[in-house]
């Protein structure tokens, strides 16, 4: 059985967990990466949520579109998981 997986690390770690054996078919690191627009997106989003929360009013709403298969859905989980986290982080209010 093959197991596929993606890492996407912003600083410099060594990964290695006592559970995953074998070989690695594949193996690359690569300095073009979305992840830091991603995070930048996330930022954004944020101040517009504090600065709705301090005006009490709607907050951000974010409509992300392209073609097939270009990542639509991974960027929307990736952002829905920051904001989650960041919200668990602070303590929802």
């Amino acid at each position: 059985m093959k197991l596929a997986c993606s890492v996407c690390i912003v600083v410099v770690c060594f990964l290695i967990p006592p559970y995953v054996t074998g070989n690695m078919d594949v193996a690359y690191k690569s300095d073009k990466t979305p992840m830091v627009t991603y995070s930048n997106v996330h930022a954004a989003l944020e101040q517009l949520r504090k600065q709705a929360e301090e005006n009490d009013s709607r907050g951000p709403r974010v409509m992300i579109t392209g073609p097939a298969d270009v990542g639509k859905s991974t960027l929307t989980k990736i952002l829905i998981n920051y904001a989650v986290r960041y919200v668990n982080g602070r303590g929802s209010q």
